[in-house]
């Protein structure tokens, strides 16, 4: 990776970590402009995750500033804009599907798969690894005062992973399995600390037993890889980040189980043999982004503490020390604070 990083230094008013087609790089751009139904935010915080880095690698195709997982503060609004319930100075987080909210899957509740929507830092709109980003006011979020910003960074990953249990995944006194001890392997085990009163079994599945300790005091189990066993679980939620995941996750399914698909990869080679999924009629869930009030009530109420996944933090000037860092093995969460104090 390190030959596609580089560092470019252009005329500038703002400095932003930018996929080109060189690799990543730091930059400067000019100051974003809010559009008409926008809000402009100060990015406090922001997380560099497995997608981040899968972009890197050529996922999605996407060219622009990285970076979903960030909170920040209003410091402006675009043209013509209703700032419903916020104000300039509010603390906030951002729902990263863009959606048009003009089509049929936007007038029926499914905004997050809205044909005609952009991905903020991974589809067609400039993501929040940098000092500034645009975003629309209707996807922003208040972050309550008892939630830190180390831990607001956290809200969109940990909405996804509380949604890998959501839309009657899991029935009383299932048998489930997460397969990943990776940063987001581990946030959807701290989910499924939540609803231990309801499942039988509940196990971290991963190949790092050092990495695999933060989840000990939750209540689950943990096992590695090579130690499990086949056809022993009934919900098995694949976040290996692995094509390998896949076909082990299947392996440990009960006939009609559940397999949750949360891995997302560049890697386009993934062939499997899928007769096991008729044979044993399985169903194969694909699971992507969650609803942030859920994840914001978790951390306001003190139900899970993200914070203990933070590996590494770096200023935004080290931003390509940063994303090295977060692809060396055993590294979890690495975050970018993009101003330094009293900035």
């Amino acid at each position: 990776m390190t030959s596609l990083l580089r560092f470019r230094t252009l005329k500038v008013v703002l400095k932003a970590l930018v996929m080109t087609n060189e690799g990543v790089e730091i930059t400067h751009l000019e100051k974003p402009k809010p559009a008409r139904g926008e809000a402009l935010l100060k990015v406090k915080t922001a997380g560099i995750c497995n997608t981040d880095i899968e972009i890197s690698r050529g996922y999605m195709g996407f060219q622009g500033t990285l970076g979903h997982e960030f909170v920040g503060s209003i410091v402006g609004f675009g043209p013509d804009t209703e700032s419903l319930n916020f104000q300039i100075g509010d603390r906030v987080v951002s729902d990263i599907n863009y959606a048009c909210d003009a089509c049929a899957w936007c007038h029926s509740g499914r905004r997050n798969h809205c044909p005609n929507r952009t991905v903020i830092g991974i589809v067609s709109h400039d993501g929040g690894m940098a000092e500034f980003v645009r975003a629309p006011v209707r996807n922003l979020y208040h972050v309550p005062p008892e939630i830190s910003d180390d831990a607001a960074t956290f809200i969109e990953p940990l909405a996804a992973a509380i949604h890998a249990f959501e839309g009657g995944v899991l029935e009383k006194d299932c048998r489930v399995a997460v397969i990943g001890d990776g940063k987001l392997g581990l946030l959807i085990a701290k989910a499924l600390s939540l609803h231990l009163d309801q499942v039988s079994r509940a196990v971290l599945i991963g190949r790092h037993p050092q990495k695999m300790k933060i989840v000990n005091s939750l209540g689950l189990e943990t096992l590695e890889s090579k130690d499990v066993a086949g056809n022993e679980f009934d919900v098995v939620v694949e976040a290996s980040g692995q094509p390998s995941g896949l076909a082990l996750g299947l392996s440990l399914l009960r006939p009609r189980g559940r397999l949750v698909l949360k891995s997302t990869f560049a890697v386009q080679d993934t062939a499997l043999d899928l007769s096991s999924v008729v044979v044993n009629e399985l169903q194969v869930i694909g699971s992507r982004c969650g609803h942030f009030p859920a994840a914001i009530e978790a951390l306001a109420k003190r139900k899970i503490d993200p914070t203990t996944l933070i590996s590494h933090r770096y200023q935004l000037d080290d931003a390509i020390d940063a994303f090295e860092t977060a692809q060396t093995k055993g590294t979890l969460k690495v975050l970018l604070e993009m101003h330094t104090k009293g900035d």
